[in-house]
């Protein structure tokens, strides 16, 4: 044998494939390991929550039990030397005129459970139930908070002013959950301690306005609740507020300018 009949191992073109057992399987598995990198994976099916119908509360609207009204309505108020003319600092921080270049809201529609929704041609909010006055439909703020949520989800601009809302072409769906100016019928009032007095509002109405809310349509929920703890030692009446989740009191100056604030406790502070 001529040394030019001799294989050469190291060329695959050569008799026999030229390749050693090793090196054929390392040539597969480099092989199967670009097909696994390059391919993508195949989407795995999510199966869909299992919804229980009788643990889902009914969809109708109105109180939990009869409420009454036991304080007037309140009233907004305008500080003195306010200049509307500037546009508020929030608005700069969050730079609302950049994003509302790409986005204004348009075709969402957004519930907002709060306290009611007075409405008005730079808030122009739609019925959406109520769930604290029986004969209401949701468009009666007697605790001027809803309004004001309302408005800075999607208040309408004006040439009077530099306000704007952060949506302000999103369709707005007032229920009107909560309120401190209605009681049960029949309740007293504490004298001593106004936060423990039982107002409009409770864990089952502000579910059945969820439901209600996503039933007609709501694509985005707006929840406005408080919530009151008492700090170690304190006595009855002297509760420690903030927003649902906080472990500390809101400053004195935060609760002194509020001027809805009850025996330290702001009302309605906290969104989720």
């Amino acid at each position: 044998m001529f040394a030019d009949d001799v294989p050469d191992r190291g060329d695959p073109d050569g008799p026999g494939g030229g390749w050693t057992v090793v090196q054929r399987l390392g040539a597969l598995f480099a092989v199967l390991a670009l097909i696994l990198l390059v391919t993508p994976p195949s989407a795995g099916a999510i199966e869909p929550p299992v919804i229980d119908p009788a643990a889902v509360p009914p969809d109708e609207t109105g109180p939990d039990q009869p409420m009454e009204q036991r304080r007037v309505c309140a009233a907004p108020t305008v500080f003195p030397n306010s200049n509307f003319a500037d546009r508020p600092w929030a608005s700069d921080y969050l730079r609302l005129a950049d994003a509302q270049r790409f986005a204004t809201g348009a075709g969402v529609t957004v519930a907002v459970i709060d306290t009611g929704v007075n409405g008005s041609p730079r808030v122009p909010a739609e019925p959406g139930g109520d769930f604290v006055d029986q004969a209401g439909n949701g468009m009666s703020d007697c605790d001027a908070h809803g309004t004001l949520t309302a408005a800075v989800i999607a208040g309408r601009p004006a040439p009077t002013d530099a306000f704007v809302g952060v949506a302000p072409d999103a369709r707005i769906l007032s229920l009107r959950q909560t309120s401190d100016s209605f009681q049960p019928v029949g309740t007293r009032t504490d004298p001593n301690d106004p936060n423990a007095t039982q107002t409009a509002g409770s864990l089952r109405s502000l579910a059945r306005a969820i439901v209600h809310a996503a039933n007609i349509g709501a694509q985005v929920i707006n929840i406005s609740e408080a919530a009151c703890h008492r700090r170690r030692g304190a006595t009855t009446g002297s509760p420690a507020c903030g927003p649902a989740g906080s472990t500390r009191p809101p400053s004195r100056r935060l609760r002194d300018a509020d001027p809805r604030r009850r025996s330290g406790c702001p009302a309605r502070s906290g969104h989720g």
